[in-house]
């Protein structure tokens, strides 16, 4: 019975609090738990602002888009109301590690390869993606560059570009014996972006 009341009581308090923010003016944001990510980039996905009346439905939104990102594992809120009644919103971070090497090798009977590089989802804190690694196949060189931009100086424009070279030995079989074949492929492209609205892009 106590503990009944007890959770009772708790859900009153909750409620009021809500309540009491839900009506109340924004006087300030904050993004804490940065270490990587810019400030700038994660405001574009925050359609909370300073002056705006509070709603926890856009709150939530505004934390679910948050967790969306590759460069964050975590979000959540706290909302404090300060002396003359306006509101302060927290929002807590917690990153992603999105910096990895690329190393790989293995091979069969007279074909032997092995690749190395690394890969970024959060490259200078902006969330762009960078993907370069290096490849010897059967000694023969191969590589990729891929690079992209989601919001070229903070506009809804991004772009990305994309480079890389394949290129091995390939065996043909015919009854009076096998030949190797030299296959090449060299490539390069890029592609623009448009940002519409958030999580509607052209591309």
């Amino acid at each position: 019975m106590i503990l009944r009341l007890s959770l009772i009581l708790c859900l009153s308090i909750l409620t009021t609090t809500l309540l009491v923010a839900q009506g109340s003016r924004v006087e300030g944001l904050t993004l804490d738990g940065l270490k990587r990510t810019k400030r700038s980039y994660l405001e574009r996905f925050i359609k909370t602002t300073e002056g705006d009346t509070v709603s926890t439905g856009r709150i939530e939104k505004d934390v679910q888009r948050l967790k969306n990102l590759s460069a964050i594992a975590n979000a959540y809120s706290i909302v404090d109301t300060l002396e003359d009644g306006s509101i302060r919103i927290h929002y807590h971070m917690t990153e992603n590690w999105t910096l990895y090497p690329l190393i790989n090798f293995g091979g069969i009977t007279d074909n032997f390869w092995y690749q190395i590089g690394f890969e970024d989802a959060n490259w200078l804190g902006r969330g762009g993606q960078i993907k370069a690694y290096y490849l010897n196949n059967q000694g023969r060189n191969n590589f990729k560059v891929f690079y992209r931009v989601p919001y070229l100086w903070g506009s809804r424009w991004g772009f990305s570009l994309n480079a890389f070279r394949f290129a091995s030995v390939e065996p043909f079989f015919f009854p009076e014996g096998s030949v190797n074949y030299n296959y090449d492929n060299t490539s390069l492209g890029g592609t623009i972006t448009y940002e519409m609205e958030i999580d509607h892009s052209m591309e």
